[in-house]
């Protein structure tokens, strides 16, 4: 019986397929008689239109000008989601009297993000079926603000939400934090976040009035469940879509187009308000078959008053727990999850409350470096995560034609293993253009290296990807690697997650490893950021993985010299000129590439006019601006009047020294976090000072030498023949970073050295 009925429906499918099939023949045949009878294109179009065959609605109506046309033509478009070309055919039609027309200009006019103009339309649209389908646009659309009576659990925490005399460092306060992690039994991903945020200021609102929400569209789509502003009246502004945008986060690099933002623009903010959103992310994977891996950061830069987090997984699927920053937990607040089981899941849930807000200060470490954090992973070894990301980057490396033709122009000439590096290195560095997609953010897998190639940008994994190709191509050992710089936290090699924000290169020369960051086109080969220095990284070698530690670079160094030839009218010739080495260098690379001659010569005058107010500049220059193989120089050349203090016949010389230790980093009497001096580094300063005919030295300050945990400073005075004096500084940090418990005796010794500092030569004038 069931197989005569099925045979009985397909004989009636295809005998309707049948007259369709005639009947769009028939009309085709007409048209071929009468072929200026638009009156039988339109016919054959609304009968395209009533299949759904939008693009065969669209091709027959090419050319017809008519208003039945265009309007028709239109409203094809719009259900094929062409909504450009829609808008225009509807902006010259204007009208008709019609609820599916009426529907689609509206949807049109909405995904143009024109939506006043669509809320119109949909409010003219009395009947059914679009009656509804409007009325659903129309309260998704618009902003709404009524009186209602909130929720219990709302009502209290609102009424409860502290004043802003109880946080007087925060901006703005959470109420509540609801986050959850659901891993699917597919192997799927739901996030669902849920905020309640009270504003407390003007920088609060700055702070929350636009919510960025970043999602990777090839595996992920976002929904926002709910945004609403409760104003301090206690009205109820929910948010519209014409508050919310969907776009590409990078639009000027198709290669990213992926990479998207979802932005909420809270309407009507303002100080007293309270913020509160859902949203949740559907992740079609996770990031290899049943592995997982992500950060739970605990502080915020505000406070939190109550905090939840949920992970809940398959049951028995096995997860990995890590802690971080365990020393900086504050007092009462434990990372132990509590665990239980829940319909064929397992449940691990954290509960906080009044977590403490991070209160900058000054020179301090990236937060990274001392907020707990929970480092939630499935995966058992590094060797995992060395395979799982080995087999997206492999097949990259394949050179292309015009790659191998471009590397032997490029290498003509290069004769040892490290030139040529340096060359492949430098060209990655300086003409392949580097977007700024944070590593995992667009996803994990690079893109081919001949794509970026042929392009000329990339993100940090293209690049990286790229530059080992060019070096592999070269004959050369090269490995890309993944990096967590000093914004993130560092990797512990006991616990195999993906801590990572970013790749580079290394590549390995008579045994050594160079370790190489082509995003930085400012940073010589053999140096990288400061970012990247001191991390814990992951070395794609050969055959396993390799946890390696980049090296603190040592060779940061700003050299300046200066001739100071002093007149018998006490005016002074000055002649300054300062060399940079690593960090030092890339910051000059930057500063004279990016910033107008007009501004360095500003600059220029007021370095001048610290050494006197009274000042001419006479000539400046630059050096090497553009190499990567030579230190930047700029030395410049002015008159100082009035540059001696007097004292009768004496003349005592202004403080010539200069230095990275400055009095701010000594400011606070304690404190809470470790002191970030940037990096090791060296500043040697050596001054010459030509006394002529009228003077002579009355008094030079002792030799000194001054030996700390953290830094070395040494003075140097003495007579270079009868009328000159040789002055030399070399201050050498040894440590970036001062912990909290060790700032009292860095401080003292500052003190000490800024004192020692402030020391001056004395001359006396004579005829």
């Amino acid at each position: 019986m069931g197989f005569v009925l099925l045979k009985d429906a397909r004989s009636y499918r295809q005998t309707g397929e049948y007259f369709l099939k005639k009947s769009e023949q028939a009309y085709l045949e007409l048209i071929r008689r009468h072929p200026d009878k638009a009156g039988l294109k339109i016919e054959l179009a609304r009968f395209y239109y009533s299949q759904r065959r939008w693009q065969d609605t669209i091709n027959v109506l090419a050319g017809l000008s008519s208003k039945r046309a265009l309007s028709l033509r239109a409203m094809a478009l719009a259900r094929r989601k062409d909504y450009t070309q829609a808008l225009e055919l509807f902006n010259r039609v204007e009208y008709f009297a019609d609820n599916e027309y009426l529907y689609l200009y509206g949807l049109t006019l909405e995904e143009k993000n024109l939506f006043s103009e669509a809320a119109k339309l949909y409010q003219q649209i009395k009947q059914p079926p679009y009656y509804q389908d409007a009325q659903r646009r129309l309260k998704a659309l618009v902003s709404v603000l009524k009186k209602e009576k909130l929720p219990k659990s709302l009502l209290r925490l609102v009424k409860s939400a502290p004043q802003p005399q109880d946080f007087p460092d925060a901006d703005s306060v959470v109420l509540l934090s609801e986050e959850s992690v659901q891993i699917k039994g597919k192997n799927a991903e739901i996030d669902h976040s849920h905020m309640i945020v009270k504003i407390l200021n003007d920088k609060g609102k700055e702070r929350w009035a636009e919510l960025h929400l970043s999602y990777d569209s090839t595996y992920e789509r976002i929904e926002i469940e709910q945004a609403r502003v409760i104003r301090p009246d206690g009205r109820v502004v929910y948010v519209g879509k014409e508050n919310i945008r969907d776009v590409s986060k990078y639009l000027g690099f198709p290669l990213y187009s992926n990479v998207r933002v979802r932005i909420i623009s809270f309407p009507q903010i303002s100080q007293g308000s309270i913020i509160e959103y859902r949203a949740k992310i559907y992740r079609s994977k996770l990031i290899r078959g049943e592995d997982f891996s992500f950060t739970y950061p605990l502080e915020e830069d505000f406070p939190i008053l109550k905090a939840t987090f949920t992970l809940e997984v398959p049951q028995n699927r096995r997860v990995n727990f890590h802690i971080l920053n365990r020393k900086y937990l504050p007092q009462g607040i434990s990372l132990k999850p509590h665990r239980y089981k829940q319909e064929g899941v397992d449940v691990y849930r954290w509960s906080f409350e009044n977590i403490p807000q991070i209160i900058p200060e000054s020179n301090m470490v990236p937060t990274s470096f001392v907020n707990p954090a929970i480092v939630i992973s499935t995966f058992d070894a590094w060797d995992d995560i060395y395979k799982w990301w080995d087999s997206l980057y492999q097949d990259k490396l394949s050179p292309s034609i015009s790659m191998k033709n471009f590397l032997s122009h490029l290498l003509q000439g290069a004769k040892s293993s490290y030139e040529k590096a340096r060359r492949i290195y430098e060209f990655c560095a300086t003409k392949i253009r580097y977007v700024g997609v944070e590593y995992g953010e667009g996803g994990y897998e690079p893109h081919k290296a001949a794509e970026v190639f042929f392009n000329r940008y990339g993100d940090c994994k293209d690049q990286a990807i790229l530059l080992v190709a060019l070096l592999r191509l070269a004959k050369l050992e090269a490995w890309p690697v993944l990096v967590p710089t000093k914004d993130v936290f560092n990797l512990d090699k006991e616990f195999p997650a993906l801590y990572f924000n970013h790749a580079i290169a290394a590549v390995k020369i008579d045994q050594r490893i160079i370790f190489m960051d082509p995003t930085s086109f400012v940073v010589s080969f053999g140096d990288v950021p400061l970012a990247d220095q001191g991390r814990e990284v992951l070395v794609f070698t050969s055959q396993s993985p390799q946890l390696l530690r980049i090296p603190y670079q040592k060779q940061n160094r700003l050299d300046i010299k200066m001739h100071i030839d002093i007149k018998a009218d006490d005016n002074v010739y000055i002649r300054r000129e300062i060399a940079a080495e690593g960090f030092y260098a890339a910051g000059q690379r930057y500063y004279f590439r990016f910033t107008p001659p007009s501004l360095i010569e500003q600059d220029v005058k007021e370095k001048m006019r610290n050494f006197s107010a009274l000042s001419k500049l006479v000539k400046w220059k630059i050096l090497n601006k553009d190499s990567l193989r030579n230190p930047p120089i700029l030395s410049y050349e002015f008159i100082a009047y009035s540059f001696l203090s007097k004292a009768k016949q004496l003349r005592i010389l202004p403080v010539l020294t200069q230095t990275p230790l400055q009095a701010s980093l000594i400011a606070k009497d304690k404190r809470n976090f470790p002191l970030d001096l940037g990096g090791l580094s060296q500043v040697n300063l050596e001054a010459e000072i030509h006394l002529g005919n009228h003077f002579r030295p009355e008094y030079l300050p002792d030799d000194l030498k001054l030996d700390t945990e953290w830094f070395d400073l040494c003075l140097n005075y003495r007579r270079g023949g009868a009328k000159d004096i040789i002055f030399k500084q070399l201050l050498h940090i040894k440590r970036w970073e001062v912990s909290a418990a060790g700032y009292p005796q860095f401080k003292a010794a500052v003190a000490k050295a800024l004192q020692i500092l402030k020391q001056q030569i004395i001359l006396e004038k004579f005829k």
